[in-house]
């Protein structure tokens, strides 16, 4: 984020020393508030021009955002300085350096959302006669009522075009509305199948994910999950015949 525009049309830039003092504190503290990380001007050389902000989980709900008066200036060529909005620190640790440092960890494991979505014989019937939910008005409030609403969106594809043992992993994240933030990325596909195979089952994913999306998150639940990786692993464990799938 470079740059905020307020309703009388005036433009802050964020790394600007001369905006004013008050303003600057309150922005930090609304964006250290809010966000996990906060990495201005000073941070280092790709943060000179901009603020960098982002919902990272850790440890103990650690953030990467000092106060001022902890960590000591240090200004950098080309932007910072004592009147910077966000403030410098050494975003590395080492023996070699003296000054305060901020390691920036990576999530624990587990901390990632992720579902497990195995289509078995025992709901062949629903799946196949297409007896699905889409989304409704139910507000969901915790992360199973969040699992549960996208399971029950799923739909595998019929028997004649799909693969027993098929695996197919995506990973998204939604807004606060409910809303992806973006198209989903598939991170993993069964290898042993042919492409068109592969083909078929992203189709039929994206079709669940249109009939879930939006999903109707309560406020509580739209803040903590927004920005949040979501990982979706779906496994096809359903009696097939393959001499009937088209290769």
């Amino acid at each position: 984020m470079r740059s905020l525009k307020i309703a009388d049309g005036t433009v802050i830039e964020l790394t600007n020393a001369t905006v004013s003092k008050p303003l600057r504190e309150q922005l930090r503290q609304t964006a250290c508030a809010r966000f996990s990380t906060v990495l201005g001007n000073g941070a280092d050389a790709y943060h000179e021009n901009h603020v960098h902000i982002d919902l990272m989980q850790r440890t103990n709900n650690y953030k990467i955002c000092p106060p001022p008066q902890q960590v000591p200036v240090s200004p950098a060529p080309g932007g910072g300085g004592p009147g910077a909005l966000f403030y410098h620190y050494s975003s590395v640790c080492s023996v070699f350096r003296h000054k305060p440092c901020f390691p920036y960890y990576l999530p624990p494991i587990g901390q990632y959302l992720r579902l497990t979505i195995v289509s078995t014989d025992a709901d062949a019937l629903r799946t196949e006669n297409r007896e699905v939910n889409a989304a409704d008005d139910h507000t969901l409030n915790t992360i199973r009522d969040m699992f549960a609403a996208l399971r029950a969106c799923w739909v595998p594809p019929p028997k004649d075009e799909a693969h027993h043992g098929m695996e197919y992993t995506i990973r998204f994240a939604f807004k606060r509305d409910g809303t992806m933030i973006a198209a989903p990325r598939m991170t993993y596909s069964s290898h042993d199948v042919p492409s068109t195979t592969r083909c078929v089952y992203r189709v039929a994913i994206e079709a669940a994910l249109k009939r879930c999306t939006p999903l109707h998150f309560t406020d509580g639940m739209g803040g903590a999950v927004a920005g949040r990786p979501i990982a979706i692993r779906f496994v096809d464990d359903r009696t097939i015949d393959q001499q009937h799938v088209p290769r």
